[in-house]
């Protein structure tokens, strides 16, 4: 999938006050795309541009732009993350939260070892449901080792 959320194919409007926004996640002051303006009838009667190029940036994104993104083998079977998710984690639209990709990672290596373990991946091939292409990325996928998403807490009695 080359869309990591819905952000990049629909407007987000807000009925209080009929801002334009990235997503419900991205409502803040500085995502302000726009706003539709209204008369005294509650008559929608033009748009008026706030931050404009976030919502270029945002509506033309595509995760495969990140470079550390770019670069993962897990790139074409990943769900690209939450642009608010990350902003909300670390400031930044579109830094990818590791534990984020730990867990995508896991889960596509676990799956894919499933998969072929069960003989679907051969049935998937045979009746043209997935690629050469595709079966072979699965096959990358089933020998890779993932380090596990979670983390463990280790407590130190030294003071």
């Amino acid at each position: 999938a080359a869309y990591s959320c819905s952000m990049q194919w629909l407007f987000h409007i807000t009925l209080n006050n009929l801002s334009i926004v990235p997503c419900h996640r991205t409502s803040y002051k500085q995502f302000l795309i726009g706003r539709f303006n209204q008369d005294e009838t509650g008559k929608i009667t033009g748009v008026t541009g706030n931050n404009v190029a976030i919502g270029i940036t945002t509506h033309g994104f595509r995760a495969g732009s990140i470079p550390r993104c770019s670069r993962c083998k897990y790139a074409p079977g990943c769900v690209k993350g939450c642009l608010g998710s990350q902003y909300e984690h670390s400031g930044e639209l579109f830094a990818p939260i590791d534990s984020v990709c730990r867990l995508l990672k896991r889960k596509l290596s676990v799956l894919s070892r499933e998969y072929r373990d069960l003989g679907l991946l051969d049935i998937a091939l045979e009746n043209k449901y997935i690629t050469p292409e595709l079966y072979n990325l699965y096959m990358v996928w089933c020998e890779e080792e993932v380090e596990e998403p979670w983390v463990t807490i280790t407590r130190s009695n030294k003071q």
